[in-house]
Order: C-alpha cells, then sequence, then structure tokens
C-alpha cells in the first residue's frame, strides 16, 4: 500500500479541491478556483466557500473535516481491514 500525501476532491466529474496531509500529520483542505465560482460549501461549518486552504483541528473527527470522516471505515470495517491487512 502507498502513502498518499495528497487526494483531488471530485464530485459528478468535476474537482472540488485538493485534500492534503501537512507536515505536523493534520490535515488540509483547498477548495479549487473553479468550484468557488460555481459550487457549495461541502461542510458548511467547517469548510467555508473561500479560497485558501482549511485545517482541522477537531480531534472527534480524527482532524478531518466531517464530511471526510464520514467516508471512512467505522469500527467494523476497520477490523475487518485489519484482519486482511494482518492475517
Amino acid at each position: 500500500m502507498q502513502n498518499v500525501e495528497k487526494v483531488n476532491v471530485m464530485a459528478s466529474g468535476r474537482l472540488v479541491g485538493t485534500l492534503a496531509l501537512t507536515e505536523r500529520g493534520l490535515t488540509a483542505f483547498e477548495y479549487s478556483g473553479q468550484w468557488i465560482e460555481s459550487g457549495f460549501s461541502i461542510s458548511p461549518f467547517s469548510l467555508p466557500l473561500k479560497p485558501g486552504l482549511c485545517t482541522s483541528s477537531n480531534s472527534a473527527f480524527e482532524f478531518l473535516a466531517g464530511v471526510f470522516n464520514d467516508c471512512l471505515p467505522d469500527g467494523w470495517g476497520r477490523l475487518l481491514t485489519d484482519r486482511y491487512n494482518n492475517p
């Protein structure tokens, strides 16, 4: 498995922005310019629709904006992944 330090966030074939891992192990998100012009906030409380980096310091969501944390496996999914990777 590769270490991924940055991913493009897409919706309906459009670039929403980029999610990246910072040097301190936190996550940062930045909307694309095109999305700012004609899109919407994907997480109004933690990712307002504006230029620049948004970083998360909320440990409740593993330092991710809730919209991204919701995409991660839950406890059962993590258990299955651990068992698959460590037979």
